[in-house]
């Protein structure tokens, strides 16, 4: 298994708090073997506090407010403290995601999560020495190095915005190549995407007002802070991004790391990419600043594989 240099660095910060999960109004599965264990252990209240969720599977029985019932007055976890750290699955492990590949296994963790966040944007380039052989696969070794060559870009480039220009063009490049069965060529293709006078692949020109628009109309909304923003950017439009170059770099280079790789399954880097430097521009338009939007963005879409797919689809049929 593979991570970022900053994913053992993370930890909880419980009852600090200031956005936590416990009260986010996410439907928290509970597995089997966690349930059988909350059972025999006498927790209280079990039979009142899960429900069947939306996908039939045992879920907590949020509160009017979206809380955990398990969730004390001090922002701590009840079932933690009378289990002495048993939690289910999802509980213990958010934020932290994995990625499973052919030979190998990828962990990173969640924007969603603020303490997360704080670590991945004062992320560098050194967290992202990523490691070992190259995948045995063809088509996941060609998209492995290329995301090496995209870490690049990021953390070379002259400023994060040009390098979500020239992030497109490298995806679209690298398409070019997948299409004519030529998993090759890779440095050729990362000198294109270098060369920055070609705007026929990019979406730089793409109204991120449309893009507003796509994700309210084709995704489900969870939170209404959401929505607010993304109707608040189309009436009014964006504010300039006041975040230092290094957190755009560093949160462009965490789309990477969460998107990239997606595209073996579809062979289509070039709308993962597209989605990628969209997904930055807009975060880093929204009134509500960068940090709040990438956390946003991360709850309404990296969590919903559906909605993912959905804009994934729409930069499939736009076709830059």
């Amino acid at each position: 298994m593979f991570s970022p240099g900053y994913y053992s660095r993370f930890q909880c910060i419980a009852s600090d708090c200031p956005d936590s999960c416990c009260r986010s109004g996410w439907e928290i599965p509970i597995d089997d073997k966690t349930y059988e264990y909350y059972l025999t252990a006498g927790i209280p209240e079990l039979a009142d506090n899960v429900t069947a969720g939306s996908d039939g599977d045992r879920v907590f029985k949020l509160k009017s407010d979206g809380c955990c019932p398990y969730l004390d007055e001090n922002g701590l976890c009840r079932l933690y403290t009378c289990t002495g750290g048993v939690l289910c699955d999802i509980c213990d492990k958010y934020p932290r995601f994995f990625e499973e590949y052919d030979g190998f296994t990828e962990a990173g963790i969640s924007v969603s999560c603020p303490e997360a966040r704080r670590l991945v944007l004062s992320a560098s380039s050194s967290d992202y020495s990523l490691y070992g052989e190259a995948p045995a696969e063809e088509l996941l070794a060609f998209l492995h190095s290329g995301r090496r060559a995209a870490f690049k870009l990021i953390f070379e480039s002259k400023t994060a915005d040009i390098a979500a220009d020239e992030l497109e063009r490298l995806g679209a490049r690298l398409q070019e190549l997948i299409d004519f069965g030529e998993l090759t060529g890779l440095e050729d293709a990362l000198g294109d995407a270098l060369v920055g006078d070609d705007q026929d692949y990019t979406s730089a020109n793409l109204e991120l007002s449309d893009f507003c628009k796509i994700i309210l109309e084709r995704t489900e909304i969870l939170y209404p802070r959401w929505k607010h923003e993304l109707e608040d950017f189309i009436r009014c439009g964006g504010s300039s991004c006041k975040s230092p170059e290094s957190e755009k770099r560093s949160y462009l280079a965490y789309l990477v790391y969460r998107f990239f790789l997606k595209a073996v399954s579809t062979e289509d880097i070039y709308s993962v990419c597209g989605l990628i430097a969209a997904a930055y521009r807009l975060c880093a338009s929204l009134g509500c600043g960068l940090s709040e939007a990438a956390g946003l963005f991360s709850k309404e879409i990296e969590h919903d594989a559906e909605n993912t797919e959905a804009l994934l689809g729409w930069f499939s049929e736009k076709q830059f």
